[in-house]
């Protein structure tokens, strides 16, 4: 099965400030450490199991290290039941991967 779909995202980077001073960059505030913004998904349903790749672009708190306006997601989610769900998500933008994500979620 196939899906697509819409959906907003919060992130919290704490290395933020880190970052920032070794780009030489000056001006930090906390609020620096998230960043919000909204993705479209392509989904890949088999069973259980789901890969999903999103593409997402920073709206509000937006990324102030690289400037980036745009970000990827790649996700490998699995329902333990009909309602919960666990998943591995790998964030980016474009050819260079932040972090690791792992991710706990409950379907209504």
């Amino acid at each position: 099965m196939l899906g697509l779909g819409l959906g907003t995202d919060i992130f919290y980077d704490s290395s933020t400030e880190t970052e920032m001073k070794a780009f030489d960059q000056t001006g930090y505030r906390k609020y620096y450490d998230f960043r919000t913004g909204i993705h479209i998904s392509q989904e890949i349903i088999y069973s259980r199991i789901s890969l999903i790749i999103q593409e997402g672009i920073y709206l509000f708190l937006t990324d102030q290290v690289n400037h980036k306006t745009m970000y990827n997601r790649g996700i490998v989610r699995f329902a333990i039941t009909d309602q919960w769900l666990v998943s591995l998500s790998m964030k980016s933008h474009l050819h260079i991967l932040d972090y690791p994500e792992l991710g706990l979620g409950f379907r209504f």
